[in-house]
């Protein structure tokens, strides 16, 4: 008797229609507001990222993760441990 290997099903993101991207699309537009009044600016070799979670292929918690960790940023719980043990950590 061999054992089988069951297959896993193939998970799809969600199917977004134009008007889900575009809210998606305006939500990115207000951040990227919020973000240049606080003198930040997004990076353009992001905008893969960001064009992704318009299309529904990542959400942004996924988002935000990613171009975190492109910018070598520690995760988030991380950052706030490394904070408040008075550490400097890239991008605070």
């Amino acid at each position: 008797m061999t054992a089988t290997a069951l297959k896993q099903p193939t998970i799809q993101p969600p199917i977004y229609d134009e008007h889900d991207q575009d809210v998606r699309r305006e939500m990115l537009r207000r951040a990227q507001h919020e973000n240049h009044l606080e003198g930040q600016e997004l990076n353009p070799k992001h905008d893969h990222l960001r064009e992704a979670y318009i299309r529904g292929e990542l959400n942004a918690d996924q988002l935000v993760a990613a171009i975190r960790k492109a910018e070598g940023i520690p995760e988030w719980e991380d950052t706030k441990r490394r904070l408040a043990a008075g550490e400097k950590v890239k991008g605070y």
